[in-house]
């Protein structure tokens, strides 16, 4: 599990993103492994917990689903089940990269996570990979 962990930190990290905060669940492996607490504790990285059965973290893991078939894979009439599947890299960029949290060239950290020129807002990966813009206490802006 720590071993996981540090190669996906220093992955991150190679590439300007300095990670904050792990939030996991209440599995066994993230709250009594002693290397990975210290591993967190060693890189200052605060470890969140979901709260067991929470009915909106269930709700993330089905939105992906519909929406892929709402804006991508019903969306359109495709000649195929070749060119639907050829058109996903496409439809996945335009979702992580469309507007209103499109990458900024002038961000210092990192263009994949960057907000919005003269926006004072931090991104915030969301689970399933889009940007929310959260301001300085975690909250959406």
């Amino acid at each position: 599990m720590a071993a996981f962990t540090r190669r996906a930190l220093d992955f991150f990290l190679d590439h300007g993103i300095v990670a904050e905060r792990l939030m996991s669940d209440n599995a066994f492996a993230y709250i009594h492994t002693r290397s990975l607490q210290a591993l967190l504790q060693a890189r200052a990285i605060s470890h969140l917990r979901t709260a067991p059965l929470h009915a909106a973290h269930q709700r993330q893991g089905r939105a992906l689903p519909a929406t892929l078939q709402r804006e991508w894979a019903y969306a359109l009439e495709y000649a195929s089940s070749e060119a639907r599947r050829a058109s996903l890299p496409h439809w996945v960029r335009h979702y992580n990269d469309g507007a209103p949290t499109a990458p900024s060239a002038t961000d210092p950290r990192s263009t994949a996570f960057a907000t919005s020129p003269g926006s004072t807002a931090r991104p915030e990966v969301s689970l399933l990979g889009r940007r929310r813009q959260v301001d300085g206490r975690g909250r959406r802006a």
